[in-house]
């Protein structure tokens, strides 16, 4: 059974506008018989294809599960219609939909569905069910792997390149809540690369759809009208005045890369260029040459770019052959990148293009370069928050660093600070994790006072101190 249709169409377009809409069969599309197929058709078959490859996932918590923040965390009206709790937290007996990825039994589908689960249960569109083990996960964009054993090989989809999609493109995305047949919506690609969805601890390029997705289709499926999965689909925001039927995926291609790092490590290991960066602008006195493109405000000493001979005001208008139109775009890029491989930058550099070949490293070789420098600055060393720590303090993770060691003559002892309080704020900025700490630690000025934003470990009360740096 294809499951019922549902979802609205986009604004102004009644339903019966559906079957006139035709297209050109993609490459590789069954024969219809005739040389075009109409939308209705398209998104019938396009079910057809991909429901035995999507399952239903139910997952059961002892405990309450600290969830990333939520998209719109600083978008109250967006933040009030979501779809996930508010406190982004989980207990009990979650339950999500699932993409079988490989005949093997894995399965992609969402961290908040899975992660901290003690029993994973998945049920095929066969009727069978099967319990699963979690083979990996990433909170950072909200994505895990689970894998099944299955006595013969499992039905599994096809991945499209995200890339490629266009603003305004149809899509469709696939639903399997409990107990019932699964569910199909359509819409389109409203938006790409939304930037400010996520907090900065989460993964920020999302596709925005109207197409209807509601928690039982998280972990699923969006596709295209090759019946590709082109998204994963995330979360959504519900119908309320203006904002409604907004729904967010994680880029195929960005869940591909996840899924390949968890199946082959259990995490995912992002790529480190070793580079501040802000987008071009009139302003800044940088143009790029008329080209989009990044500006390198800042390249840290000893990193990757540093010893590739990239350089502070270097504008990098492409990154491996594609053009950079973006910091979302070379960000993300550079965190697909697999560590240790070599890539392609191509820059202006005092008003001529030249290339720069680049090794990527890792995040944990810039707290190695910068915590040394930043132990001696701050007279204290620190570490990320752990989920228990975060549970104990009532903190919504990632959120903050702890200090581990203080120097009683540096800026934090000498205003008080003792290992195990939590540094959440400095100057107003807000800290997810120790690499955007260590990063903006380091632009501050010798002698600089700041305002820190901390809480106090032995009475749970958060406060603020002011030092002046070292």
């Amino acid at each position: 059974m294809v499951g019922r249709v549902q979802g609205s169409l986009v604004s102004g377009i009644g339903l019966f506008v559906i079957g006139l809409i035709f297209f050109s069969p993609a490459p590789g599309w069954p024969d219809s018989g005739s040389s075009s197929l109409d939308l209705r058709t398209a998104i019938s078959r396009v079910a057809k294809m991909n429901i035995p490859a999507v399952v239903h996932i139910d997952a059961t918590r002892d405990e309450e599960l600290l969830l990333p923040s939520a998209p719109f965390d600083h978008e109250p009206l967006l933040q009030y219609s979501f779809a996930l709790p508010k406190n982004s937290s989980g207990k009990g007996n979650p339950q999500g939909t699932g993409i079988i990825i490989d005949e093997k039994g894995y399965i992609l589908t969402s961290y908040h569905v899975v992660g901290g689960a003690e029993k994973i249960l998945v049920f095929l569109d066969s009727g069978k069910n099967y319990p699963a083990i979690l083979v990996g996960c990433d909170p950072k964009t909200d994505l895990a792997v689970i894998r099944v054993s299955a006595e013969e090989p499992l039905p599994c989809v096809t991945f499209g390149d995200s890339d490629k999609l266009d603003v305004g493109e149809w899509v469709i995305a696939i639903g399997r809540p409990r107990d019932q047949d699964p569910v199909v919506s359509q819409g389109i690609i409203r938006a790409r690369h939304r930037i400010g969805v996520t907090d900065p601890g989460t993964f920020k390029d999302l596709l925005q759809t109207d197409a209807d997705v509601n928690n039982g289709y998280c972990g699923g499926p969006l596709l295209n009208l090759r019946g590709e999965v082109i998204g994963v689909n995330s979360a959504m925001v519900s119908e309320v005045p203006d904002f409604k039927g907004i729904g967010f995926a994680v880029p195929s291609n960005a869940a591909v890369h996840v899924s390949k790092q968890l199946i082959a490590h259990g995490k995912v290991k992002r790529g480190w260029l070793g580079v501040r960066i802000q987008d071009v602008k009139p302003e800044n006195g940088k143009t790029g040459g008329g080209k989009m493109g990044v500006l390198v405000s800042d390249v840290i000493q000893g990193g990757p770019a540093d010893r590739a001979g990239l350089k502070k005001d270097d504008v990098v208008i492409a990154y491996q052959g594609r053009p950079v139109d973006g910091v979302a775009s070379l960000r993300n890029a550079v965190s697909g990148t697999a560590v240790g491989e070599e890539v392609l930058l191509v820059v202006m550099r005092e008003g001529k293009e030249e290339s720069v070949r680049v090794q990527i490293g890792s995040a944990e070789e810039l707290s190695r370069i910068l915590v040394p420098p930043i132990k001696d600055q701050l007279g204290a060393d620190v570490r990320p928050v752990s989920v228990d720590e975060a549970r104990k303090f009532n903190l919504q993770p990632p959120q903050g660093v702890m200090i581990t060691w203080v120097d009683p003559r540096g800026p934090f002892g000498q205003v008080g600070f003792e290992p195990g309080d939590i540094i959440l704020e400095v100057n107003g900025h807000p800290f997810k994790n120790i690499e955007s700490f260590l990063l903006f630690v380091r632009s501050l000025e010798p002698a600089q006072r700041i305002t820190i934003f901390a809480l106090d470990h032995r009475s749970g009360q958060k406060g603020y101190v002011q030092i002046r740096m070292k």
